[in-house]
């Protein structure tokens, strides 16, 4: 986490201010009483802190829009609003997402315009994603101060600040029952989101935020950082998470075929349609995709891996079936290779242990924040699962489904 101070002045009390570091409150500038006590202090906020009201005077001031609704979005760091405007005017659409992005984030710009630019091109692909908007100055990032009075700290950050378009369907973690047919179309929609970014012309340099970095597991081991988070049995299998990915993944990732990816492909994510007669639903299909905030350049079977560890948790008591769905959509339009095959089960292990960590020390740090903590419930029995029953036990269970779609594929054909 970045943050920035300046040493309390020597007349203040150092032992208070070292008390406030302790508690996280993370120091920028501290302020004297005539006697040398600690009467204010300002901190850095990584999560943006605007209010409702400088989200209406921001939409206004920036991009000339008039609201009749908004609403706050689930976000890890981010702050993410729904917004609903009273006319379509002058950006001819009625429904945006607004973004502040993290204080980390906001020290990058770079990292912002390279989602930004695979968003604008993805969206002349005709592919239906988050669409920029350019601010009345013609840019698409605008970094904004807030600050506000809490407690008697005065908390602060500068953020960037964008515009998107609205993307309409309904989330795929909203639908009660998941069919077959969908988590094949899922795994569709993935591989050909793939092979579509394959052909991205200009160069992605961003990495992933830390918590969901597979190139630093390694760092995570030997600082051992998760241990304040977990202990006994849920450290343990971390611990085999991490060094099954390290041991046999990492070793050779210089093999594996690289591209842009979404980096986050899970239910939240991916939006759909349907289609009902009469009141009965006769089909559903994926529409659209969302969130590209992890995009990176990094090895197609990382972003295959995340997308399976997702769908297989949407169906909890029938995962293994469920992933099994989905890699033969996935296969369909993109087989994967042999060396895919064979490291694919420790990604969405180290992916799954990933997620559960980053859950948990999230939260630490904004306890009502119940989205941090939906994979808890399942993952920690579904990690032991990933690590317990033999990986070719998993495969003959995925081929058997798998090898049915191709046989009828074959015959329809």
């Amino acid at each position: 986490m970045t943050s920035t101070y300046e040493a309390t002045p020597p007349s203040a009390d150092p032992f208070l201010y070292f008390v406030l570091l302790s508690q996280n409150i993370r120091p920028a500038i501290a302020a004297c009483g005539e006697m040398g006590e600690v009467v204010g202090i300002s901190e850095i906020h990584r999560k943006p802190i605007a209010s409702k009201e400088d989200i209406l005077d921001l939409l206004l001031e920036l991009y000339g829009l008039k609201v009749a609704a908004i609403s706050e979005q689930e976000s890890y760091s981010d702050q993410v609003c729904h917004v609903v405007t009273r006319e379509k005017e002058p950006l001819l659409t009625e429904e945006y997402i607004l973004k502040l992005y993290n204080h980390e984030a906001s020290e990058n710009l770079k990292d912002i315009t390279e989602v930004i630019d695979i968003l604008v091109w993805l969206n002349l692909q005709g592919i239906n994603c988050p669409k920029p908007l350019k601010n009345k100055h013609g840019t698409y990032i605008t970094l904004k101060d807030f600050s506000k009075d809490e407690n008697g700290i005065t908390i602060f950050g500068t953020y960037a600040v964008c515009l998107f378009s609205f993307v309409k369907g309904v989330q795929l973690k909203k639908i009660v029952d998941i069919s077959d047919g969908l988590l094949f179309n899922a795994g569709q929609y993935l591989a050909e989101l793939q092979l579509l970014l394959k052909k991205v012309h200009f160069p992605i340099t961003r990495r992933l935020e830390y918590n969901f970095d597979f190139d630093c597991i390694k760092e995570r081991l030997r600082e051992k950082y998760f241990y304040k988070f977990v202990d006994g049995v849920k450290r343990e299998l971390i611990l085999e998470a991490f060094h099954n990915f390290v041991t046999d993944v990492d070793q050779q990732k210089a093999q594996l075929e690289k591209g842009v990816i979404h980096g986050d492909y899970n239910e939240a994510n991916i939006l759909i349609s349907s289609e009902s007669v009469n009141g009965s639903l006769i089909s559903e299909r994926i529409t659209g995709i969302i969130d590209f905030n992890d995009l990176i350049d990094g090895a197609l079977v990382y972003d295959t891996a995340i997308g399976l560890l997702y769908m297989m948790l949407l169906r909890r008591g029938d995962m293994f079936t469920a992933g099994a769905h989905f890699l033969a959509g996935y296969q369909s339009k993109r087989p994967l290779q042999a060396l895919e095959k064979e490291v694919i089960i420790k990604i969405v292990a180290a992916r799954l242990a990933l997620s559960l960590v980053a859950g948990l020390e999230a939260s630490s740090k904004d306890p009502d924040n119940v989205y941090l903590l939906e994979t808890q419930a399942v993952g920690w029995d579904f990690l032991q699962m990933l690590l317990n029953i033999p990986e070719k036990d998993i495969w003959e269970t995925w081929n058997l489904i798998i090898d049915g779609y191709e046989k009828s594929q074959k015959i329809e054909a």
